[in-house]
Parts: structure tokens; C-alpha cells; sequence
């Protein structure tokens, strides 16, 4: 499209959507073979679907959710449009008529914020006309609770982009955060858990041992040495530092089960585009905890961390 879509086009793109529901196309599932698919995609200039296809020579595994495996590729067919899709769909277009659009967003290529970005349009579809006017009535409702809504509103926090993904709690907010963050401490301290305070930065050998260089440092803080090679990095989690605490010193089976909990302030280098208020962050506290048992006591830990979780949410 010559420009970026924005809600204000909505209307016009559910117009075309109703005649295609109108004209009640089928939805076709074909096989084709490689070849077959990168001539076809691109004879038509459709270089993420051929990336997709290629990426199964290097054993892919985001590309199976497009319908591609070790036998080809699936595609479907309605009216004069051809994708990738895995599916199953529903048989024809007419049993998607109660539908509405609802937002639209940015998001990058594979969800790679150095690879192009793309806009993503959200919408809804149900069986029945009530059940879409029943959903829409119950998204008002929420939308009104919005917690982003709410801080505003309330004067309890702010985000700004000069530190994007991280929370400025404004005074009323820091009193909500400390009491809650003190309801969490006396509930694991009655439950028999330590608190520990770990530090923010570890070197790198110990995400290497624990597998989060290898499989998450992309989403992590990372900063370089003197030869401007990656050293460090902000915890994303506290069970590495957890483990390092426990293993310490030697424990006696009379010291098991032995609890740690930890509001341990974290970090994740999370796409710009992904983030949202306080459910979608950079830099939050999380109220983690690690229990160390025999094999004997972890059906009876199970169960007390369970009967913590209920008294939790229930609260």
C-alpha cells in the first residue's frame, strides 16, 4: 500500500471484506511442491513467502507454522487470492460474515526489530451475530478497567519514550507498589522462604552455563569488554542467581526443603512494538521464588506452592 493503514480505513477495508463474504468463495487446500511454490510466489515479487520456503533447507521451525514441512508446502485458495497457510480454514468465506476489525499495529519481519516493519491488522470473527455484539460489549468493559487507563487517570504511573519499556511509579503508584510488595514478603515469610537480594549483572560464562547466551541473549542487555566483545549482561531472570546462592555451601537433607524468594528487578530487551503498559515491559520486579527439595517432599512442596498460588489470586 502507498501508505501506512490506519484505523480510519477500516471501513473501506471491511466493505471489500463483506463482497468477498457476499460472493460465499471456497477456501481450497493444494500441496505444492518447492519449486513449484518459489515460482509461483515469486513470479509475483512475494519475497517474505520465499523466505519462508528457504528457511526449511535450514531446518526452520518458524516456517512449519506457514504450512511448510519436509514434503512441500500447503497453500490455499479463494477467489484469486493464493497464500501459505497451514490451516485448516473454514469451508467458505460466508462463515466469517459477523466480524469486525478492530486495531492496527506495527510489527517487524519475524519479529526482528533490524528486518523490516510490517503492519498487522487485528479483527474478530464469530459463528453468530450476538456472539460478536456480546465480545465487542465485553472489550468496552475491559476497556474501560485499562490499567494504562487507570495510572493515567489515578495519577499512579507514567511511561516515557527517553526510557522506553520502563515505569516511572509517581508517589500514589509507590504506595500501591510497596504495599503489595510487602503483602508478597509476608506471605512467602510465613510459608518458610528466605528473601535474597541478587545482584543485576553477571558475566557471561554464567548465562552460557544456565543456556541463555546460547538460546535467549537476543532478548537480553548485554555489554562489552575492553575489546568491545559481549562480557555481561542484565539478569532476565533470578534462577541462575538463585542456583549459585543454594550451591554455595553444602546442605544437609534436614535443611530441605530449603526456599528462596527474591523481588529481584529484571530485564528484557523486548521490540519496541511489543511493548504495552505494565503487562509488556523492559525493566519490572518479579516476585520469583526457587525451592529446593528431595525427591521424597516435592509432591508435598508442590501442593504448598499451589495452595500459595490460590491464596494468591484469590485475594
Amino acid at each position: 500500500v502507498p501508505r501506512p493503514i490506519t484505523p480510519d480505513d477500516f471501513p473501506e477495508i471491511e466493505k471489500h471484506m463483506k463482497t468477498l463474504i457476499k460472493a460465499n468463495e471456497p477456501f481450497i487446500q493444494e500441496g505444492w511442491a518447492f519449486d513449484q511454490a518459489r515460482e509461483w510466489f515469486g513470479a509475483r515479487d512475494q519475497k517474505f513467502k520465499l523466505e519462508l520456503i528457504d528457511g526449511l533447507s535450514n531446518q526452520d521451525t518458524d516456517s512449519a507454522g506457514e504450512g511448510i514441512s519436509n514434503d512441500g508446502v500447503s497453500v490455499y485458495h479463494s477467489g484469486n487470492f493464493t497464500d501459505l497457510c497451514k490451516g485448516p480454514h473454514v469451508e467458505k468465506t460466508r462463515e466469517c460474515r459477523h466480524f469486525k476489525l478492530l486495531r492496527v499495529s506495527g510489527a517487524y519481519w519475524r519479529a526482528d526489530q533490524n528486518r523490516e516493519q510490517l503492519q498487522r491488522i487485528y479483527g474478530t470473527a464469530w459463528s453468530t451475530k450476538d456472539e460478536l455484539r456480546n465480545y465487542l460489549r465485553m472489550l468496552e468493559e475491559a476497556e474501560k478497567r485499562d490499567h494504562r487507563r487507570l495510572g493515567k487517570q489515578l495519577d499512579l504511573f507514567q511511561t516515557h519514550p527517553e526510557s522506553a519499556g520502563a515505569i516511572f511509579w509517581l508517589p500514589k503508584g509507590t504506595i500501591v507498589y510497596n504495599k503489595l510488595a510487602e503483602k508478597a514478603r509476608k506471605l512467602y515469610q510465613n510459608e518458610g522462604y528466605h528473601e535474597v537480594r541478587t545482584p543485576l549483572i553477571y558475566d557471561k560464562s554464567l548465562w552460557e552455563t544456565s543456556g541463555h547466551w546460547e538460546h535467549f541473549r537476543d532478548d537480553m542487555f548485554t555489554f562489552p569488554n575492553e575489546v568491545g566483545d559481549p562480557s555481561s549482561g542484565l539478569k532476565p531472570m533470578n534462577c541462575p542467581a538463585h542456583m549459585l546462592i543454594f550451591k554455595s555451601k553444602r546442605h544437609s537433607y534436614r535443611d530441605l526443603p530449603y526456599r528462596l524468594h527474591d523481588q529481584g528487578v529484571l530485564h528484557r530487551n523486548e521490540v519496541t512494538g511489543a511493548l504495552s503498559g505494565l503487562t509488556r515491559v523492559r525493566q519490572f520486579c518479579q516476585d520469583d521464588a526457587h525451592n529446593f527439595v528431595m525427591s521424597e517432599q516435592i509432591e508435598e512442596e508442590h501442593n504448598r506452592i499451589i495452595g500459595l498460588i490460590r491464596r494468591i489470586y484469590k485475594a
